[in-house]
């Protein structure tokens, strides 16, 4: 069963970490915001689509620690573009990684 947690940048990357060395898989990230309002929902900009799993056969600490590389870059480069861009005065961007465990299938 995948599970999804939301953190702002750059307390994501620290959680990447942690999920790696625990073996969980990474298998995508989207945009969130937080409202001045209180509000939490989607980003009001384009979204990034789910990373995927392993190939059938692969071998699972490898795809865990490709995954994990592959996040932290590519959420990397979403910070630093939206930094620059930011869509409305008051969100804050967070991001939702979803990931899974070996035993969860």
């Amino acid at each position: 069963m995948d599970r999804e947690i939301a953190l702002p940048y750059p307390s994501v990357l620290e959680a990447i970490d942690v999920l790696e060395a625990q073996g969980v898989l990474l298998t995508g990230w989207e945009p969130l915001a937080t409202y001045p309002d209180g509000g939490f929902g989607a980003y009001p900009a384009d979204v990034i689509g789910g990373l995927g799993g392993p190939a059938r056969g692969a071998n699972w600490d490898e795809a865990v620690r490709l995954s994990a590389a592959l996040h932290r870059s590519t959420i990397s480069e979403e910070w630093r573009t939206r930094r620059s861009t930011p869509p409305v005065e008051g969100v804050e961007l967070v991001f939702g990684i979803t990931g899974k465990s070996k035993t969860s299938g």
